[in-house]
């Protein structure tokens, strides 16, 4: 799956309220994963106050991009993973910081990442 802004900027704006007043989108920025992804995630991961998107695809790997030109900020790979599942992203721990949780349907993973450098936190299953 390709990840678009286009999908971003309309998802940003509706969770703002501003769907009557969004202008035609326009693609941004164009990322292929090399996997599929069904429900990207967006949140503030590194308390910047500027929006990321965490994306966990068919192919193991769990990405996280900036939302404003869709660089990669980290990536973390699971080998012979899938995820079908959306991220979520919480403050776990009452640290104030983001983590990342991902569960995994093929294997049975469940791991909790942090959502600054993707690092793990903790994990459960293979």
């Amino acid at each position: 799956m390709r990840l678009r802004s286009t999908f971003c900027f309309v998802v940003l704006a509706a969770l703002c309220g501003a769907v009557s007043a969004v202008p035609t989108p326009t693609r941004v920025w164009d990322l292929n994963l090399g996997g599929y992804v069904d429900k990207p995630t967006v949140a503030d991961l590194d308390g910047s106050g500027r929006l990321q998107i965490v994306a966990a695809a068919d192919n193991g790997q769990v990405t996280a991009l900036a939302g404003a030109n869709g660089a990669i900020l980290w990536k973390r790979t699971y080998p012979g993973e899938v995820f079908r599942n959306c991220p979520i992203v919480a403050d776990v721990d009452g640290s104030g910081l983001a983590a990342v949780i991902v569960a995994g349907s093929d294997s049975g993973t469940l791991a909790c990442l942090n959502g600054f450098d993707g690092s793990e936190r903790w994990r459960q299953g293979p």
